[in-house]
């Protein structure tokens, strides 16, 4: 009535009507759940767990203590070699010293480093900092630390894993089973977690049992069953590093089994830099991007954006000069700004002039800048975003640490992935390209991968075309390498690059007159301008009166006046010479009469 249940451990029920559960016999064992006994093999010191004394003037005594579950009969003899006699004491653990005349491992204060050569504790000095380590079965250990805990589910031989003096395994299992160790710990500042480990098997298994490594919930890339040479104990011991960021962190290792396939995950070497229950076991000098102001320090100081610090041991954060920037903290170098663009106050982003005058003509980028896109970019089956007068966040596009990146181009693939492909600005005026003339917009430093260590750019050109609609994307330059994922060459025929219109370029026209009224308007006359066809309002009005004479007649009445006055011309030509010649006669006729007169007078009296 209560229903079936396993069999618990050295116990066990054959055949699937079992009422009772067996016990085994004196030299027999069975895990939880077994169908029957087995026979238990001579015991060997695989069976047992060296134990170790506290140290002293002597040194450590070692004792052997059997593992749960015991599945080996008598006694585990332990050869010459392993005899209790005195050996000498061990190195104490990762971060922690043995002081002169003293037998307890100890600390040294934080912000103090444990010096070898000094035989004391020392105060790490300014530019660097006492690095805090805390290790974990690289020396051999009496029991499960305080900071660790276990558990299995399963068909669980012991209950969970089992320490193994410098070492700790998964535990005995002969069925599917999860057994898994857990490690609660603090960081006082980012650090990283390391550790060797390997999975035995028996020979020619399958690989269905392995490692996972779990931090804070969340799986990181372990190899789940390394290679294994084809002996059942000679697994190479594989190394694995992980960074953790400081804080409170639950470290999982689970080994998983498949039923059939006995086995064990074997872990040692355990070491967390800079937990906060650590010590110092030497100076170590704050890297590039990093400070100590003062000596004492266990961490070094990150230069917030805007500064930097290069090279090592440095004691204060720079500020980046003008025309250089750093975007994100810790920087160990500033960039600098693109050509005609210009640092912000705050030396954290570079300005790039929307708005600016070149040979008397304003222009305004600002518009282009409303329009991100995404634009399709066919031969890289990918679409770019753009912002260019500032970074935005559009596309998706991540940093290394997969936090969302503001840059001005953003490139997106159609399998989901995004990549910068240029962040800092830079600007170039009247680039010649053909018969036109471009501004020349230029990102650099994208993103680096797959870029043999350069940063992937953008170069944009924008060609003035008062022709071609607002809402025309940009293409593909013919610049653009089919084969270079680096870098992206695009053209932008847009009025946006046109310089915006001025008076100058418009003129007063006034319509036909038309049902008594006519038109008057301030119209574009210029097609290389920014600006509306039509400056302002257009006025209507009544029609003036006005009376047209054609040009025919015009011309006849020219004619006209002209004949007429050459008439007048011929006229007064002849009439002067008519004057001339009745002078001439009339001087003429008066000296005649005079010679006659003479003659008179003269003539003798008959």
């Amino acid at each position: 009535d209560e229903g079936c249940g396993p069999c618990p451990r050295t116990t066990s029920a054959a055949g699937p009507a079992a009422v009772h559960c067996e016990a085994c016999g004196e030299d027999e064992y069975a895990l939880p759940g077994s169908s029957e006994c087995t026979r238990a093999k001579p015991c060997s010191a695989d069976d047992f767990q060296e134990v170790y004394s506290a140290c002293t003037a002597e040194g450590t005594r070692r004792t052997f203590v059997a593992l749960e579950p015991k599945v080996c009969r008598g006694e585990y003899q332990p050869s010459a070699i392993h005899q209790e006699a005195p050996v000498p004491c061990f190195p104490c653990r990762a971060g922690f010293y043995r002081p002169a005349a003293s037998f307890e491992c100890v600390r040294c204060d934080h912000g103090y480093y444990y010096d070898a050569d000094a035989g004391s504790c020392v105060q790490a000095s300014a530019g660097s900092y006492g690095k805090l380590t805390l290790g974990f079965f690289d020396q051999p250990e009496a029991e499960l630390p305080s900071a660790f805990s276990t558990k299995c589910s399963g068909a669980c031989g012991s209950n969970g894993w089992r320490v193994r003096g410098a070492k700790v395994d998964s535990g005995y299992h002969d069925g599917e089973v999860d057994s898994t160790l857990a490690l609660s710990i603090t960081l006082t500042e980012d650090g990283e977690l390391s550790f060797e480990y390997r999975i035995e098997a028996p020979a020619g298994a399958a690989p269905t049992n392995g490692l996972e490594l779990f931090v804070d919930g969340a799986q990181q890339r372990v190899e789940y069953h390394p290679s294994a040479s084809p002996t059942a104990r000679s697994a190479a011991d594989v190394a694995v590093r992980v960074a953790l960021a400081g804080g409170r962190h639950l470290i999982e290792w689970n080994y998983h089994q498949e039923a059939g396939v006995a086995g064990k995950a074997i872990i040692s070497n355990i070491i967390i830099e800079g937990a906060e229950d650590g010590g110092a076991v030497g100076e170590q000098p704050c890297s590039a991007g990093t400070i100590s102001r003062e000596s004492g320090a266990i961490e070094c100081e990150v230069c917030p954006p805007g500064t930097y610090a290069t090279g090592t041991r440095n004691t204060e954060c720079l500020p980046c000069n003008d025309g250089f920037i750093s975007e994100k903290e810790g920087a160990a170098v500033c960039d600098e700004c693109g050509e005609e663009t210009k640092s912000t106050e705050d030396h954290q982003s570079c300005l790039v002039p929307c708005n600016y005058t070149i040979s008397g003509r304003h222009y305004d980028l600002t518009p282009i800048s409303t329009r991100p896109g995404p634009y399709p970019i066919p031969s890289r089956d990918s679409e770019i975003f753009l912002s260019i007068c500032t970074k935005s966040s559009r596309g998706g596009c991540t940093d290394a640490d997969g936090d969302p990146l503001s840059t001005h181009a953003c490139e997106a693939y159609a399998d989901g992935g995004n990549v910068d492909v240029g962040r800092i600005p830079g600007l170039s005026f009247g680039v010649q390209r053909g018969d036109e003339q471009a501004i020349r917009v230029e990102f650099s430093g994208g993103d680096s991968a797959g870029c043999s260590g350069l940063s992937r750019e953008t170069e944009l050109f924008l060609v003035c075309d008062m022709f071609v609609s607002e809402e025309e994307p940009p293409k593909e330059s013919t610049d653009s390498p089919p084969d270079n994922i680096c870098f992206i060459s695009l053209e932008w025929r847009t009025p946006f690059a046109c310089p915006l219109c001025t008076s100058s370029d418009y003129e007063v026209q006034v319509s036909e007159c038309e049902d008594g009224y006519e038109e008057t308007a301030r119209v574009r006359i210029n097609d290389e301008c920014y600006g509306p066809v039509v400056d302002g309002e257009v006025s209507r009005n009544r029609c003036t009166k006005s009376y047209a004479i054609p040009l025919a007649a015009i011309v006849l009445v020219v004619v006209v006046i002209v004949v007429l006055a050459a008439c007048v011309l011929v006229v007064c030509v002849k009439h002067r010479r008519m004057a001339s010649r009745y002078t001439l006669l009339v001087n003429e006729s008066s000296k005649q009469y005079e010679m006659e007169t003479l003659d008179n007078n003269t003539a003798p009296q008959a």
